[in-house]
C-alpha cells in the first residue's frame, strides 16, 4: 500500500459529507457490543474514492484505543493515526475490472480519545486508487478484511456529481463484507 500521507482532524478529499454526519449521529446511538464500519466508494473520472467510518462500541474498543495510541498517553497523534490508517487500509482489498488496485491513503480523522473510549466517537479513513477511464463497462470489487470483535459492515457507492457514470446492479455478502458494482460511461 502506497501511504500519502495524513492529517488528523482534516480531510485532503472533499467527501460525501453529509454521509458522513450521518455516521457520526448513528455512531452514537449503536450499541456498545458493535463495531460500526461503512465504506463509501465514490465513482469518479479516473478514479475510486473511499471513506470508510469506524465506529467502535465502548465495548470493543479497547483494543482500538491500544492500537491508536500505543505510548498509553490518552493523546492520539498525527503519527499514531496514520499508523492506524495503513494497517486497517492494509485489511482491505479493491479489483478494479479484475486487475488488484492499490490504495493510497490520503487521511485519517480521529475524534478524541475521550470520544472514542465512551463509544461516541469515531475514526474516518479516506484513500484513494487511480483507474483507466476507459469507455464500456466496468467493474469495481471490495473486499473489507479489517476483522475485529463485533464488526458490523456496509458499503455503498456514490457517483460523483457531472462525472457521467450510471450503475448498472450492486450485490453485497451476507455479512456485509464483500461489495460489487458495475457500471459504464454515458458518453
Amino acid at each position: 500500500m502506497k501511504f500519502g500521507g495524513f492529517l488528523v482532524a482534516l480531510s485532503l478529499l472533499p467527501g460525501p459529507g453529509i454521509v458522513g454526519a450521518a455516521m457520526a449521529d448513528t455512531a452514537m446511538a449503536r450499541p456498545q457490543d458493535e463495531f460500526a464500519q461503512g465504506a463509501y466508494l465514490t465513482l469518479l473520472p479516473g478514479a475510486v474514492r473511499l471513506e470508510l467510518e469506524l465506529s467502535p462500541g465502548e465495548g470493543v474498543v479497547a483494543p482500538v484505543l491500544a492500537q491508536l495510541d500505543p505510548d498509553r498517553d490518552g493523546q492520539i497523534s498525527a503519527a499514531e493515526a496514520g499508523s492506524y490508517g495503513a494497517r486497517v487500509m492494509s485489511r482491505l482489498s479493491l479489483r478494479l475490472d479484475g486487475d488488484a488496485a492499490e490504495w493510497d491513503l490520503r487521511a485519517v480523522r480521529t475524534m478524541s480519545y475521550d470520544d472514542l473510549a465512551s463509544g461516541d466517537g469515531a475514526i474516518t479513513l479516506a484513500a484513494e486508487v487511480v483507474r483507466p477511464d476507459a469507455a464500456g463497462p466496468h467493474r469495481v470489487d471490495f473486499r473489507n478484511g479489517y476483522d475485529v470483535p463485533g464488526a458490523l459492515y456496509a458499503t455503498n457507492v456514490f457517483v460523483a456529481k457531472g462525472a457521467g457514470y450510471v450503475v448498472d446492479w450492486q450485490r453485497r455478502s451476507e455479512d456485509g463484507r464483500d461489495y460489487a458494482v458495475t457500471f459504464r460511461r454515458l458518453q
